[in-house]
């Protein structure tokens, strides 16, 4: 019966067509439904059916599904075209807003980064109540301005949504002078703050090329002089506010020797790193870090995504 070309025939046919169900079809050929089953599956294998998917969306989870699989990701997300930079921001801070609901019941810890994508992410978060969570800051300001931007603003703006408790690091991202880094990095309000980051179930950063970020040079943070001498210096990666080679090694600079920020040692105890990235600018700064296991979850435009 499974050699029965015409029997394969009809069977695909009453299937896919007719849409006929195993049983029924079962009853009209007085066969069980394993059978029915069998000679379904020996259709497709045969090249009598061919199952072919149209959609617009169909491409895109393609790559998506390439990309988890070569960087050996949990989740790859990859937005649709916005349309200029500032779009493709905002569209990826959505997808990260939405993912985030799959990650809220079973969540107790998020730390949260800075920038202009997690305000994006921020905004697109819709009211719930999740009193149970803490969303921890991990990294302090840069000055007055552009306040919006900062972790521990977005951790309030987190928290008042979704009516959980706010955990806020309480320290400028870039000391004075190296000397106060040092003393504050000795300090129990920093040891306390790697003890409440050491558990944490899913950290959302951005990442950055230090050489070329519009948000450092939008903040004044990094001019162009000190732009070249970090890009001689072979830096390619910032991850809150730490600067990194090719090869992952971190870069001292006369800036970056005054940042604080959470190690790469304590964002690697987190269960779930979820990068967001947007904008030709930080494919070369996602290429060094997927080389790494420092990614779990990858949420990015289509531009980034047709380089990976």
């Amino acid at each position: 019966m499974i050699d029965d070309i015409d029997l394969i025939v009809s069977v695909a046919i009453d299937y896919y067509q007719n849409n006929l169900s195993q049983n029924e079809i079962a009853k009209k050929i007085h066969a069980s439904r394993p059978t029915v089953s069998n000679l379904i599956k020996k259709a497709k294998e045969l090249g009598i059916v061919k199952i072919y998917i149209h959609h617009p969306a169909y491409d895109k989870h393609k790559m998506q599904s390439y990309i988890q699989e070569k960087y050996k990701l949990n989740k790859v997300i990859i937005t649709n075209e916005g349309g200029d930079h500032e779009s493709n921001k905002e569209l990826v801070g959505k997808a990260c807003a939405k993912y985030l609901n799959t990650q809220l019941p079973t969540s107790k810890y998020i730390g949260i980064g800075w920038g202009t994508t997690l305000y994006h992410f921020v905004e697109a978060v819709s009211t719930q109540n999740y009193p149970e969570i803490e969303f921890v800051s991990l990294i302090g300001g840069f000055g007055i301005d552009n306040v919006k931007f900062h972790s521990n603003h977005l951790v309030y703006k987190l928290s008042e949504r979704l009516n959980a408790k706010p955990i806020y690091f309480n320290a400028p991202a870039i000391a004075e002078t190296q000397e106060i880094k040092e003393i504050f990095i000795k300090s129990k309000l920093y040891s306390d703050m790697l003890l409440k980051t050491s558990n944490l179930d899913a950290i959302i950063i951005g990442i950055g090329n230090p050489t070329e970020s519009s948000t450092y040079n939008k903040f004044g943070i990094i001019n162009k002089f000190e732009a070249k001498e970090l890009e001689k210096d072979g830096a390619v990666v910032d991850i809150l506010s730490t600067f990194y080679d090719e090869n992952m090694n971190e870069v001292p600079s006369k800036i970056t020797n005054r940042m604080i920020g959470l190690p790469l040692s304590q964002i690697l105890k987190a269960k779930n790193r979820i990068i967001l990235a947007s904008g030709e600018e930080k494919i070369a700064a996602l290429k060094t870090l997927l080389k790494t296991n420092i990614v779990t979850t990858l949420i990015i435009d289509q531009t980034i995504a047709n380089n990976l």
